[in-house]
């Protein structure tokens, strides 16, 4: 999930240009449609690297968790209440927002929030994973 906070930090994730159109052009058309996906490709992985710099997990309660959220383009805009957040920079940096209930560690709210988080980091690294080994296909080719 990406937020404000994402743009404002500087780009440590590697840049994957697509070839210039100049360079395209002098290929054949097989050659150019393989430069214009590897292109849209860099941008893509490019994107998803910067993206996975901060996961970030947001559990949201609400009283109306029903038909009528269902209604709206964004259920977590209407009657919600963020009860958890979890942030982990790439380098393991983490933050955590704790739900409280009556003066203690609301445990059950806790234990769903920790469970996703496990989850979101799980499929991060899966991401991750992918990037470098579609990275080391395309050096291999290249």
């Amino acid at each position: 999930m990406t937020t404000a906070n994402d743009s404002e930090k500087a780009s440590t994730a590697p840049t994957f240009a697509p070839p210039s159109s100049a360079a395209a052009a002098k290929g054949t058309p097989s050659s150019r449609f393989s430069e214009s996906v590897l292109g849209k490709l860099g941008v893509l992985l490019t994107r998803t690297i910067e993206d996975a710099a901060a996961l970030e997990v947001k559990t949201y309660t609400s009283t109306s968790a029903d038909a009528t959220l269902a209604d709206v383009d964004d259920p977590l805009t209407h009657n919600t209440r963020l009860r958890a957040f979890t942030r982990i920079s790439l380098d393991g940096d983490t933050e955590h927002c704790v739900p409280m209930r009556d003066g203690e560690i609301d445990k059950v709210l806790w234990e769903v929030h920790l469970g996703m988080v496990k989850q979101a980091q799980e499929l991060r690294d899966r991401t991750l994973a992918t990037i470098v080994a579609a990275v080391q296909a395309l050096r291999g080719h290249g």
